[in-house]
């Protein structure tokens, strides 16, 4: 039976995945049938980044980049190949999904910006400060329409308000690292966007669109 076989879709999907696996340990094995195969520590996850959902008033990052993390899960695309493999098949999912919610709801933009990216392992040994607690997993979670889609969910019960605040925020600096990998669909009346959001840019990126900042990644 596939591992969400009787959990999916459901919005308590990452407490009924820890109840699943109490040490974590399916995490190192193929839980979903079309999966190609388990998430490597090595391997690379790309995260889309959107206008205006991910943006406060001002144009700045706002924290709900990983808002689901402990509630429903958070969807990112494996990298299995590497980025310059992948690349156009993520960019065009991630402009797909933006152009279907400008159709729902043709009142917003729905702007896709560009995709953010960091390890599994990175994100399995995340913690905030010198905490020693591993609160995040990832697990392979493919789809009929996209077999390198994977979960990552974390525990944060015992997290006050405050706390949780903190960790996500912290979790998406760790995305925001190895900086942005622009959208090819950013139309020219949109790339105020990347100035405001404090985003650096990949090293890849800088020449390409001129003079914005860089990672060192």
């Amino acid at each position: 039976m596939n591992f969400y076989d009787d959990i999916e879709g459901t919005k308590d999907l990452v407490p009924k995945l820890f109840a699943k696996d109490p040490d974590g340990s399916l995490q190192r094995t193929q839980v979903s049938e079309l999966a190609p195969s388990p998430v490597s520590d090595e391997e690379l996850l790309t995260r889309s980044l959107e206008y205006p959902s991910r943006f406060t008033p001002n144009g700045e990052l706002n924290e709900s980049f990983f808002e689901h993390l402990y509630t429903s899960g958070t969807s990112v695309q494996r990298l299995v190949y590497g980025w310059d493999y992948h690349s156009q098949d993520v960019h065009d999912r991630f402009e797909k999904r933006a152009y279907i919610k400008r159709n729902d709801k043709p009142i917003q933009e729905h702007v896709y910006v560009g995709a953010l990216q960091a390890s599994a392992g990175e994100l399995r040994n995340f913690a905030v400060d010198d905490e020693s607690i591993k609160r995040v997993r990832v697990y392979d979670h493919a789809r009929e329409d996209d077999i390198l889609h994977a979960e990552v969910i974390a525990d944060i019960r015992n997290l006050n308000k405050i706390g949780r605040k903190k960790f996500r925020i912290q979790l998406m600096c760790l995305f925001l690292e190895r900086g942005l990998w622009v959208s090819p669909f950013l139309a020219q009346e949109n790339q105020y966007l990347l100035s405001n959001c404090g985003c650096n840019l990949h090293k890849s990126q800088v020449k390409q669109l001129g003079g914005a900042v860089e990672s060192e990644i």
